[in-house]
């Protein structure tokens, strides 16, 4: 079926739902109905376009090439034909009435394998249907523009919208790390770290991107406070729970440990048990006084 039924009668009132679509693509019609539409202003817009069509100019005739060496003369290019090996001629613009009548009953005939529901493109057929002139000068180029239009295998509903009740409009967009749990659109965007940029070597060698506290919402601060790090205790005899961590003597933490009480030496001496006082001896001291008093005889000839 791509003609019109022969009851098919146009109503003022089709312009309407044909604009409704186009300004909010929201179909409230029946697809049997609104294909009919389409096709009724398809072929108005047709009739329109040939009738303000003009003819192309033939091609001007191009006068044999003289050459100024030699007086050779080349006799003009013959018009280029069609090329058995490549069948595919270039789109037309000009369209006589048969040629555009032939693409309208190929274009009919997409309407009418589109038999569940209205395409996903239906707010560009509209709107196609209502200015068919406004970027298109030639039948060719609107009839084209139309079959790009309807090449699709999705449906409208195939798509649906989510309706304005979802979005939480009442939390402020300059807050940052408030987690929400009605809106899943995050104040701030997310950021991923650049790797040729971050080569810190305390970075994970992960490929993966680490998580956005934003994204993470509250669950990470439920979590983190879960994982808290938990006291390990003493692990062997020398460990003392003072800042230091390092106790001077070894402590038993079992009852398998035996530690001698007497005689114990500390694991990490003092100071001055490792380090020893330098002694001097009488003859070292002699031969400092003689030379403090060599020293002091050369000063006073030098003053003399």
């Amino acid at each position: 079926m791509a003609d019109l039924p022969p009851d098919f009668r146009w109503l003022p009132e089709y312009d309407d739902i044909l604009q409704a679509i186009a300004s909010t693509d929201i179909v409230q019609t029946e697809w049997s109905k609104l294909r009919d539409i389409i096709k009724f202003k398809i072929k108005e817009n047709i009739d329109l376009f040939l009738s303000q069509a003009k003819p192309p100019p033939p091609p001007a005739a191009s006068p044999p090439l003289t050459l100024s060496n030699g007086g050779l003369k080349l006799p003009p290019f013959p018009p280029r034909q069609l090329n058995i090996l490549i069948p595919v001629q270039a789109p037309v613009n000009y369209m006589d009435k048969e040629q555009a009548e032939q693409m309208r009953q190929y274009i009919h005939a997409e309407l009418d394998e589109i038999d569940e529901n209205s395409p996903f493109t239906i707010q560009r057929v509209c709107e196609l249907c209502l200015n068919p002139m406004r970027h298109y000068k030639s039948v060719g180029k609107y009839l084209r523009a139309m079959e790009k239009s309807l090449l699709v295998t999705s449906t409208w509903d195939s798509f649906p919208k989510s309706s304005g009740d979802e979005i939480d409009t009442k939390v402020p967009l300059n807050v940052v790390g408030v987690p929400s749990g009605t809106s899943s659109v995050p104040a701030t965007p997310l950021f991923s770290p650049i790797p040729f940029l971050h080569s810190d070597a305390r970075r994970s060698k992960s490929r993966s991107p680490p998580p956005s506290p934003l994204a993470l919402g509250a669950a990470a601060v439920v979590q983190a406070e879960m994982l808290a790090p938990k006291a390990l205790g003493l692990v062997d005899e020398l460990d003392d729970p003072s800042p230091g961590h390092m106790s001077d003597h070894p402590t038993a933490i079992s009852s398998v440990t035996s530690v001698a009480e007497n005689d114990s030496q500390p694991f990490i001496q003092s100071l001055d048990q490792r380090f020893v006082k330098a002694e001097t001896t009488p003859d070292a001291q002699s031969e400092d006084h003689a030379m403090a008093v060599d020293t002091a005889s050369e000063s006073k000839e030098n003053v003399g």
